[in-house]
């Protein structure tokens, strides 16, 4: 099989980090650069340097010898210009980084805690101007007796230790990214924190143990570890977070916020002082601030009420913000001009794949978002859906490219989180290869919940896959499977199959008799509207199809005649959707009659004078938000495209179409029919023969373009058929665009 020519892999595209770090938006820490030859021999490493394949094959490993020469012929040959100022610069870090450990191995027994700082200090001093020094001082013995020596000596020397020289030390291990002796060093703080309840201590005295604290727990999360004990300080009450200054406040509810839901506890005591404090914040404190408080905005809204993030100042800086913060800022009430600000910096190519995925991700489809941020959502995802057919020029490798079951699941979970259109592609074989190959290890595997996150995804994309969906109906009708999941998840899967249309009655009595032994957990309407109007669906459809014994009604039950496949038992329900008339409507809602009608016309608006100036294009989504395709859009004058209408035309044809209507001879008293489901009177008019085109669905497209700003007219079968054969095609069009005032 030849390998993808993808432009983005797709393990770099989708990638999934930790639930904290996704939180914090963190950006990702920056690729260490290989190592060094030089810097390799003068520590004394002895393991030689290992190098990429040119091809982007297996590593190979190389004779520093051949490797030395290669630089040697590069740095003398003709027009190279070497930078003898950094390799200077390099040379002198790496020989202070040998003196130090040299220092270490002959003293280190006898060092104490001021002189093992100073070393220290020193090493760490070169972390940022020589990554290959630092990376092979990391893996030298010598820096491992220094931190053994330091932890040890400081821990007996304790007492006589001030609070800066317990930060110093901190510092310094983060800078290295130690994270064992971070973790060993943070209990000297504690003594400084051990406070009486009945004692009084000086305001300015606990103000600068609080900055003290603050410090502390922002290099606890630089290292990624948790002592609660430095958040019962600073998070005793709300006298005391009153006490913190306005940049202490907003450290501490960001590290409060890393830690998630562990910590929400000390949030909600010292949010009220931090609403207080929240005036006399800076920006970037602000953004701290709300970072930390994002995970629960609805408990939290106190804060966000009085920072009121629509002020004159966050806007004045929203270009000069980085795009993290304006990732951020996509969570809070200034969505419109934050996509202003987006927008200019994706047309200037200044957000990565995966910030656009973020921005997209926090796009739903509230109907209090302004139309600029859902042409904005728009325009990401279909550049990410374009980067991503890209990435699946050939499927069955992308496949095999993830190891696992979980590896899939977080590809389905991740590309659902960004609210990306659907490859079909890509989740047909994703989803077959789960369904028909690896159904045993998703169904036992010991994260048991995964079939119910696969199903979950589905539904967050409207995707509907009948092999997968026949899989998790039989899994559904285990009430073994059901119980190896929480009550929480259940009532997600159960919501998450609602949506999908599937509707099996021992699925969902199943899935009922798991939920009614855990009633009382719901304790508000909140949580429990999901599963109430899942079961409310089921029960009206049930309840319906079984009173309809010959339905008349031909509804657009699509999905659920995708479904009859899986449905085993003789219900009423399947009655209904085994009757030949009920089968004739379970039909796509586009065909290629309609499809040749736009086309046909859309040539004859480009070859006739009608719309001088005018792009017209064919099958066209108006917004993401929008149910309904203009077949035949217009754009504005002047305009070299059509992709952002202003009016156009609907095509009402083909017999498979749940937007044709039936034609009903008219009488002097009118007629009773049933057109498409929807029974109506028709009176009657001159023009009888064509006003089935102004019926049923095509008048409710009609209605929501024209909520849009779109007016828009219908062009029937039979009369652009019957035009067509009078050669009067352009009489029909100018009558068309003069109801859409074009004229």
């Amino acid at each position: 099989m030849p390998t993808s020519n993808s432009a983005v892999p797709l393990r770099r595209l989708f990638c999934t980090s930790s639930a904290a770090a996704r939180a914090t938006l963190k950006p990702p820490r920056t690729t260490i650069a290989p190592l060094d030859v030089r810097s390799t021999a003068s520590l004394g490493v002895l393991q030689p340097p290992r190098l990429s394949h040119p091809f982007g094959g297996v590593a190979e490993v190389r004779d520093a010898a051949e490797v030395t020469r290669e630089h040697y012929e590069k740095a003398t040959s003709p027009g190279v210009v070497r930078d003898v100022s950094g390799e200077q610069e390099t040379d002198d870090v790496e020989a202070t980084v040998e003196r130090c450990l040299a220092r270490v191995d002959s003293e280190g027994d006898g060092f104490t805690t001021p002189q093992c700082m100073t070393i220290l200090k020193e090493l760490t001093s070169t972390a940022d101007v020589a990554e290959a020094a630092t990376r092979n001082m990391l893996s030298d013995g010598r820096l491992q007796h220094l931190v053994n020596r330091t932890v040890s000596v400081a821990t007996a020397e304790g007492s006589s230790l001030e609070w800066t020289d317990v930060l110093d030390l901190m510092e310094a291990f983060v800078t290295l990214r130690l994270r064992a002796p971070l973790r060993d060093v943070t209990p000297l703080c504690f003594r400084f924190m051990n406070i009486p309840e009945d004692s009084t201590v000086d305001p300015k005295e606990m103000e600068r143990k609080l900055n003290y604290a603050g410090r502390t727990l922002q290099l606890l999360g630089q290292g990624m570890v948790y002592h609660p004990e430095v958040f019962d300080f600073t998070c005793h009450s709300v006298a005391r977070a009153k006490l913190m200054d306005p940049h202490t406040m907003a450290v501490v509810l960001y590290e409060a916020g890393r830690h998630g839901l562990r910590t929400k506890h000390y949030t909600d005591v010292i949010v009220a002082a931090a609403a207080e404090l929240a005036p006399g914040m800076s920006l970037d404190d602000l953004r701290l601030s709300m970072r930390g408080l994002m995970r629960f905005v609805k408990d939290w809204r106190a804060f966000f009420d009085v920072i009121c993030v629509k002020t004159t100042r966050v806007k004045d800086e929203l270009p000069s913000m980085t795009n993290e913060t304006l990732i951020m800022l996509m969570r809070v009430e200034i969505q419109k001009e934050v996509a202003g600000e987006i927008s200019k910096r994706l047309s200037r190519r200044e957000f990565s794949s995966i910030e656009q995925g973020m921005v997209s991700m926090y796009m739903d489809k509230d109907s209090r978002y302004p139309p600029a941020v859902y042409d904005l959502a728009y325009a990401i995802q279909k550049d990410l859906a374009r980067q991503v057919a890209e990435s699946c020029s050939d499927v069955s490798v992308g496949v095999r490219e993830l190891l696992s079951v979980t590896d899939i699941v977080d590809l389905m979970d991740c590309w659902a989180s960004w609210n990306l259109p659907v490859e079909h592609r890509l989740w047909g074989s994703l989803l077959n290869d789960l369904a028909l190959c690896r159904l045993s290890e998703i169904k036992y595997s010991p994260n048991i919940s995964l079939w119910s996150g696969v199903t979950l995804s589905c539904s967050r994309v409207n995707y509907y896959h009948s092999t997968w969906m026949a899989m998790v109906c039989d899994i559904g009708r285990d009430p073994f499977m059901l119980d190896k999941i929480s009550f929480w998840q259940t009532g997600q899967f159960l919501a998450a199959v609602s949506r999908l249309n599937l509707f099996d009655e021992k699925l969902y009595s199943n899935v009922a008799d798991v939920i009614t032994k855990d009633m009382n957990l719901y304790k508000d309407p909140e949580t429990l509207a999901s599963t109430l109007w899942a079961m409310a669906k089921m029960a009206s459809i049930v309840d319906f199809v079984s009173k309809l014994p010959v339905p008349a009604h031909r509804g657009h039950f699509r999905r659920l005649h995708q479904a009859a496949d899986v449905l085993g038992e003789g219900s009423p329900m399947q009655k209904y959707l085994t009757h030949p008339l009920s089968s004739a409507t379970a039909l796509p809602p586009r065909d290629n009659r309609r499809n040749q009608i736009s086309n046909q016309i859309a040539k004859c608006l480009s070859e006739s004078s009608l719309l001088p100036g005018r792009a017209v294009d064919t099958r066209v989504i108006v917004s993401p938000t929008c149910s309904s395709i203009l077949d035949v859009a217009i754009g504005a004058e002047g305009s070299s495209s059509a992709a952002t209408p202003v009016t156009g035309l609907i095509v009402a044809a083909g017999e498979t179409d749940h937007r044709q209507m039936r034609v009903v001879p008219a009488s002097p008293e009118g007629s009773i029919g049933y057109y498409g489901g929807y029974g109506m009177k028709v009176e009657p008019h001159a023009d009888h023969e064509f006003e089935h085109i102004l019926t049923g669905q095509n008048l409710m497209y009609q209605r929501i373009l024209g909520r849009r700003g779109l007016r828009v007219a219908i062009v029937g079968e039979r009369e652009w058929t019957k035009v067509q054969q009078s050669g009067e095609e352009v009489v029909l069009l100018r009558k068309k665009l003069e109801e859409v005032g074009l004229a």
